[in-house]
């Protein structure tokens, strides 16, 4: 179990005990309670290795039961649930509950102004009412706009329950840190530390942004610090890039901070069901993703390649005339190179870190430890002086709108280029993958073949004893 960092307000009435749950007329088990927030955990026992339910009380009914002690949860979308509440408890538990049921992120924020927008969720200007201290509120929709279908919704939820749980247990400097989590009906609130700068993305394109190589392996050490974290408590990313990391100044030097952690993976999930997801960023994926292989932690390390470069050259590492062309560049790199004109302003060492980021090979890709001690980043910052002003190329700006989803066409019937490109990397996988189970049915054919025509001779030779 990961510890779960303490929240400002919507934990105030946070109660956990062991209670009985009536499962069937006359028959009661064991459960292990724990409310936080608005919503009521329900575990097998007191280790929580094993959740049974969860509801949100927003929207809940709550009432006394037929027994002195019993208390009644009746969610508008759930099952009812009969508690029936230790006599030296039931006040406390009573309290909590409907307590907890009011508990609105209105009580305690106001919102402002968006500042980002995707397709699931937003992320918006909020303020402390009590405090007036200045945080950023992700809001993020239970069911999709656009898709109706269950499945997809279910999965969403799934991917918002782990993004909570995931970034609720990390402490470090260089992560975005969550003050408080709200849920209702409709909606998932994660209000999180305001990161003044923006996005590494938006930080880069800011043409008056001069800096000097330390401040570049600055940057790295702070990015591969948050990566090596995550990477020792079983955690992968699966989606770095330049929005996610997000700067604490508009100008050089800037502290990071990693954040968006919708797309995490735990190393110790089902290997087929997360190890194997196309998830990600196309422009970012690493070859073994683009071949809909199964996958680690080594992925971080390419897509950190990708951003070591971009943050040196102002440029991205692989080109192509369209998407199609730039997924064959992904795929087949064999070996990636600084230009000329980079290596000759910057230390030589640079090359040798981002080479070895964006190794073909996942297994001779470079571990974050072993890059946090990479020799250009370990070296004296006063020989790392030399100036480096190049920002985000407007060809590549246009690039990097595409493949990270900046641009859409508001017009009916015609897909955004985000949309062809994305399907231009699903037909790729797909034909990757129709091209191993073709191989596979084949290999399948001639073993059935094989046995058929031994059995076929053994009955031969048992009919010619006979």
């Amino acid at each position: 179990n990961r510890r779960k960092s303490s929240l400002r307000y919507s934990s105030a009435n946070r109660c956990e005990s062991y209670v009985s749950e009536r499962v069937l007329l006359f028959f009661n088990v064991s459960r292990y309670l724990i409310l936080e927030g608005d919503v009521l955990y329900a575990y097998e026992n007191i280790n929580a290795s094993n959740l049974i339910w969860k509801i949100s009380l927003s929207h809940c009914g709550i009432s006394r039961g037929t027994s002195n002690c019993d208390i009644v949860l009746t969610p508008k979308t759930e099952k009812q649930h009969i508690l029936q509440i230790p006599s030296e408890l039931f006040a406390r538990w009573w309290n909590a509950l409907h307590s907890s049921s009011s508990v609105r992120l209105e009580n305690y924020y106001e919102l402002g102004p968006i500042l980002g927008e995707g397709a699931y969720s937003q992320v918006r200007y909020g303020r402390d009412k009590i405090s007036k201290q200045v945080v950023a509120v992700k809001i993020m929709h239970k069911k999709s706009k656009s898709v109706k279908q269950q499945k997809l919704n279910e999965c969403l939820y799934v991917l918002q329950q782990r993004e909570v749980e995931l970034m609720r247990s990390f402490e470090h400097e260089n992560i975005v840190k969550v003050i408080d989590v709200f849920e209702g009906m409709k909606r998932v609130y994660i209000v999180m530390e305001f990161v003044a700068g923006g996005s590494l993305f938006e930080f880069l394109t800011n043409r008056q942004n001069q800096h000097l190589e330390q401040h570049v392996v600055h940057i790295i050490r702070q990015i591969l610090s948050a990566v090596h974290y995550l990477h020792e408590k079983g955690v992968v990313h699966r989606d770095l890039k330049l929005e996610n990391i997000m700067c604490t100044s508009k100008a050089w030097p800037t502290d990071v901070k990693v954040a968006d952690f919708g797309l995490a993976g735990l190393l110790t999930d089902d290997e087929d069901s997360v190890m194997t997801s196309l998830v990600g960023t196309p422009y970012y994926m690493a070859p073994e993703l683009l071949r809909g292989d199964k996958y680690d932690e080594s992925v971080d390390m390419w897509a950190l390649g990708v951003i070591v470069f971009s943050l040196l050259t102002g440029a991205f590492p692989f080109k192509g005339k369209n998407p199609a062309q730039i997924l064959k560049s992904i795929e087949s790199c064999d070996s990636v190179r600084l230009p000329e004109s980079v290596l000759s302003s910057i230390s030589a060492e640079s090359e040798s870190l981002v080479r070895s980021l964006l190794q073909k090979d996942p297994k001779k890709r470079l571990s974050a430890s072993a890059a946090l001690n990479h020799p250009w980043l370990t070296q004296d910052p006063s020989k790392l002086q030399r100036s480096i002003s190049r920002d985000l190329k407007p060809d590549l700006l246009q690039i990097a709108s595409l493949l990270s989803g900046y641009e859409t066409n508001g017009s009916f019937g015609e897909f955004s280029p985000q949309t062809k490109f994305k399907a231009t990397v699903q037909s790729l996988i797909a034909i990757h993958r129709m091209r191993d189970l073709v191989v596979l049915e084949r290999k399948r054919k001639l073993r059935r073949l094989f046995f058929s025509a031994m059995a076929a001779n053994k009955l031969v030779t048992i009919q010619k004893h006979q």
